[in-house]
């Protein structure tokens, strides 16, 4: 007898659709690789060297075209605050159609498939909120940016799901609820009273508000990581 004879119908069904999710799942991985393989990002090559010379780049960094360019010549920069998954890439200036440019966009493969992060960037000289407490023009500008992906994937999600080989987006597994990151500033004192401020903002629109502080944070944090690592072996 086997182990099959004594499970009920339902439980067989259960069986039978997980293996076909899962059958489903890795046909779309070995579609989606072709277009992702020249953006994979090998996360552990951060050097505390990386880190400070980003570090100098944004504090004399007069414009949002300063930190971007130094990005995407060292895209694990972005990765860091990243935890678990199987691969991932970076695609920089990801065009949605004819309308939208995403300054990066973010594939992790996990069990469950590919999981996207859009990635917008503002200048680091920009403020986050005004005296008054209101969102500033270029965090309002952001959240914005992020909005209208959201939109035009909701609006062509197979399209954006579809390789680039049969005309597609290549962003497989991607919906329109896709996290996003909204890179803005620098660490300001003055805006530890707009917390509350910030939260609300940040959960209303579904989007992590972050300074560009926080990628150098998480950098030093992964570099301190990999150094205890490497001395344990």
């Amino acid at each position: 007898m086997s182990d099959y004879d004594d499970m009920s119908r339902a439980e067989l069904d259960e069986i039978g659709a997980h293996l076909a999710s899962e059958t489903a799942r890795v046909k779309r991985e070995r579609r989606a690789i072709p277009d992702l393989e020249p953006h994979l990002v090998e996360w552990d090559t951060i050097t505390p060297e990386l880190v400070d010379e980003f570090q100098q780049i944004l504090d004399h960094a007069t414009t949002e075209r300063d930190t971007q360019q130094f990005l995407q010549e060292h895209r694990q920069l972005l990765l860091q605050p990243l935890r678990g998954g199987h691969g991932r890439w970076v695609l920089p200036q990801k065009a949605f159609g004819g309308h939208f440019r995403s300054d990066f966009m973010i594939a992790e493969l996990s069990s469950s498939g590919f999981e996207w992060t859009a990635v917008e960037l503002e200048g680091p000289q920009r403020p986050l909120f005004t005296k008054t407490g209101q969102p500033a023009q270029y965090l309002r500008k952001g959240i914005s940016q992020i909005e209208e992906w959201r939109l035009y994937i909701k609006e062509n999600l197979d399209a954006c799901r579809k390789p680039r080989a049969e005309m597609g987006q290549g962003l497989a597994d991607i919906d329109d609820q896709v996290r996003g990151w909204v890179i803005i500033g620098r660490r300001d004192p003055a805006d530890e009273k707009f917390k509350r401020q910030r939260r609300q903002l940040a959960t209303r629109h579904n989007v992590e508000i972050r300074t560009y502080d926080w990628l150098i944070d998480r950098a030093r944090e992964r570099v301190d990581e990999l150094a205890r690592a490497r001395s344990a072996d």
